[in-house]
C-alpha cells in the first residue's frame, strides 16, 4: 500500500504485521512503536525516529532508513536485505538474527556493537566504523569496506571471499581462520592483525602494512584448477561458501581466486610472521 505518513506522531502505536508496502514514513515518529512481523518493503523511513521500536521479524528489503534515529531500535530477525541505512548510528540496534545482505551501510557507526554469524554478503559497507565490533562468523563475502575502521574487530572465523577491503583500518584485528579467498586488501592496514590459519589464496596485499602481523598456518600457496572442480573434496573444503561454491570454473579461472597471495610491496618487520612454506621475496622490511 503506497500510504502517506509524512512526519505523522504514530509513537506508542501498535502495528505489528501491518501491511505498510511502500508506505511513506519520513520523518514518522514512530517511538516505541510495535512494527513487528510487518511489512516494510520499499517503505520512506528516512528521518524517522524509531527509538525504541519493535521490529522483530519485518520486511524491511530495499526500505530506505537513511538518518532515521535507531536508538534501542529491536530488529532482530528482520530482513533488510537491500535497505539503505546510510550514515545510520546502528550501535544501540538489536539485530542479531537480522539479514542485510546488499544493504547500504556506507558511513555507519557499528562501532563495538556484537553481531556474530551475521549475514552481510555484498552490503556496502565503505567507510563504516567497526572498531572493536564482533563480527566472528560472520558472511562478509563480495562485500565492499573499502577504507571502513575496524581494528580490535573480532572476524575470527569470517567469511571475506571475494570482498574490497581496499585501504581498511585492520589494526589488530582478528582474522584467525577466516576465508579472504580472492580478497582484495591493497593498502589495508594490518598492523598487528591476528591472520593464524587464514585463507588468503587468491588475496590481494599489495602495499599492505604487516607489520607485526601473525600469518602462521595461513594459506597462501597457489590452488590447481583441478582441485575446485564440481564434487571434488578440495572444492567442499575450500569453497564452502555459497559465494564461492556457485562460481562455475571459468568465473574461478576469470577471478584468478586460485593463485598465490599476492604481497608485492607489502611492508613487514622482524615482528611478522609467516607461513612456514612462504617466502615474502615481494614484500618490502620496514
Amino acid at each position: 500500500m503506497d500510504q502517506d505518513l509524512r512526519g505523522m506522531d504514530l509513537s506508542n502505536s501498535y502495528f505489528m504485521e501491518a501491511n505498510l508496502r511502500r508506505a511513506n514514513l519520513k520523518g514518522t515518529n514512530l517511538r516505541n512503536t510495535d512494527l513487528s512481523g510487518s511489512n516494510l518493503t520499499n517503505a520512506k523511513l528516512r528521518h524517522a525516529n524509531l527509538s525504541l521500536a519493535k521490529l522483530i521479524g519485518a520486511d524491511l528489503t530495499r526500505a530506505n532508513l537513511g538518518d532515521a534515529i535507531l536508538l534501542g531500535t529491536d530488529m532482530r530477525g528482520a530482513i533488510l536485505a537491500q535497505a539503505d541505512l546510510t550514515r545510520d548510528d546502528l550501535r544501540e540496534v538489536l539485530l542479531l538474527g537480522a539479514t542485510l545482505n546488499k544493504a547500504t551501510l556506507v558511513g555507519v557507526n557499528m562501532r563495538s556493537i556484537r553481531l556474530p554469524g551475521i549475514e552481510l554478503v555484498g552490503a556496502d559497507l565503505t567507510g563504516a566504523d567497526l572498531r572493536g565490533s564482533d563480527l566472528s562468523g560472520a558472511n562478509l563475502s563480495r562485500a565492499d569496506l573499502s577504507g571502513a575502521f575496524l581494528s580490535k574487530a573480532d572476524l575470527a572465523g569470517a567469511w571475506l571471499n571475494l570482498t574490497k577491503l581496499t585501504g581498511a583500518n585492520l589494526v589488530g584485528a582478528d582474522l584467525s581462520g577466516a576465508s579472504l579467498i580472492g580478497s582484495q586488501l591493497a593498502s589495508a592496514n594490518l598492523y598487528g592483525g591476528q591472520l593464524v590459519g587464514a585463507l588468503l589464496v587468491g588475496a590481494k596485499l599489495q602495499g599492505a602494512d604487516l607489520r607485526a602481523a601473525n600469518l602462521k598456518e595461513a594459506r597462501v600457496s597457489e590452488v590447481k584448477a583441478e582441485h575446485v572442480k564440481k564434487d571434488s573434496p578440495s572444492r567442499k573444503e575450500l569453497f564452502l561458501d555459497p559465494v564461492l561454491d556457485e562460481l562455475n570454473e571459468l568465473q574461478v579461472e576469470n577471478l584468478q581466486i586460485l593463485k598465490a597471495t599476492d604481497f608485492s610491496g607489502a611492508q613487514f618487520n622482524d615482528k611478522t610472521q609467516w607461513p612456514a612454506a612462504h617466502e615474502q621475496r615481494s614484500a618490502t622490511q620496514q
